[in-house]
């Protein structure tokens, strides 16, 4: 009996340092996966953030082509004017029957 009582003590000192070593491995995963939730949640707002700079960085770039091509639209527009003030100054000049020495294609539509 006394040896059973021994031998069962034994067991409970072994549960008891397994219990310990399983108590401290739980502690150090959780923090590890603490951490790992810390490190998902700053990705997850790394990723949100370069996904808006995204969206606004395309949207200039949207903005940048609008007023390019308005630009050049109010150019082409003034050089057309400028043409036809140039025309219109060369016939009051030379008379109503001098050729024009601007070809039609480079005249477009005014």
């Amino acid at each position: 009996m006394a040896d059973q009582v021994l031998l069962l003590r034994v067991e409970l000192l072994r549960a008891l340092g397994r219990a310990r070593e399983f108590q401290s491995r739980s502690r150090a995963l959780e923090l590890e996966l603490a951490g790992l939730r810390e490190r998902f949640l700053v990705a997850l707002l790394e990723a949100a953030e370069s996904r808006v700079e995204a969206r606004a960085e395309r949207r200039l770039r949207q903005l940048h082509g609008v007023r390019v091509e308005a630009c050049s639209q109010g150019l082409e527009a003034m050089c057309r004017a400028l043409l036809v003030a140039i025309q219109r100054s060369r016939r009051s000049v030379l008379g109503a029957e001098a050729p024009s020495p601007i070809p039609p294609q480079a005249q477009g539509s005014a």
